[in-house]
């Protein structure tokens, strides 16, 4: 009888322990080894911006950011959905899908009270274009030149051009599109133009060849945003993300490679 009780007790260990180890094995595949970020059951976050299948998605340019958001989304064990939108319409998607986000963007008066800042992403100077045959020097390029030029026209993009020259006080139109800027200058239906270097770089070297760059304004910081309605959990793993692997030297290592550096929070 003593026996056969403990052959039974036995048997109810090794069951326990087959349990336990188990166990263990579930919770180790809801993990990410690459990160040591526990992975939450929770649907993809949209990414707004310009992805997919186009002319802009090829560019140096977004190739780093999705590299970028891939490594970051990655590292606090989140799934982008990256959705294409184009540039001057990606905002507006973003305030109208709550809880998704924008792959990139600068910071202004209106952006601040409607976007949750993640993490930045990029550098990039708000330029002045003149026609090609403009007179004016590089060197004389500056928000006191474009205010006395108010009279002759000037046209910015919307967004960070748009946001400087109206802090300045500066009267001038806006359009949402960058090609449409450029034709504008190259046209001489005004005198300048203002816009982001980045944004100025995707354009077609056929469609800028009527206009040159005349110098730099001032140097923007472009930030990974989401709506302020993402949950808060999924907010702090983003940001403790980036700042593990930037801390850790992973994300310098994804600038590198594109001859870059990591961006000054």
């Amino acid at each position: 009888m003593g026996m056969r009780m403990t052959g039974a007790l036995s048997a109810l260990r090794r069951v326990a322990l087959l349990s336990g180890i188990w166990g263990m094995i579930a919770l180790c595949i809801a993990c990410d080894f690459s990160s040591g970020v526990a992975r939450a059951e929770t649907a993809p976050v949209k990414v707004f911006g310009q992805f997919g299948e186009t002319r802009y998605a090829a560019t140096e340019a977004m190739k780093r950011l999705q590299a970028i958001l891939d490594l970051v989304y990655g590292e606090a064990g989140l799934e982008p959905e990256y959705v294409p939108v184009p540039f001057n319409r990606a905002y507006q998607q973003v305030i109208n899908h709550p809880g998704s986000c924008l792959a990139a963007v600068t910071r202004s008066a209106e952006t601040e009270q409607t976007l949750r800042w993640m993490f930045p992403v990029s550098e990039t100077r708000v330029i002045v274009i003149g026609p090609v045959l403009s007179e004016t020097p590089d060197e004389a390029v500056s928000v006191e030149m474009l205010r006395r030029a108010e009279a002759k026209g000037i046209v910015s993009l919307d967004g960070a051009g748009q946001v400087l020259l109206q802090g300045a006080g500066i009267r001038h139109d806006s359009r949402p599109t960058a090609d449409t800027v450029v034709k504008m200058v190259a046209a001489g239906r005004v005198r300048y133009g203002v816009l982001l270097s980045v944004t100025f770089d995707l354009l077609d070297n056929d469609e800028k060849s009527g206009v040159r760059v005349l110098g730099p304004l001032q140097v923007q910081t472009i930030w990974h945003a989401c709506h302020r309605d993402l949950p808060q959990e999924q907010a702090n793993r983003l940001t403790a993300a980036w700042a593990h692997l930037k801390e850790d030297g992973r994300l310098a290592a994804v600038y590198a490679r594109f001859q870059t550096t990591v961006p000054a929070p």
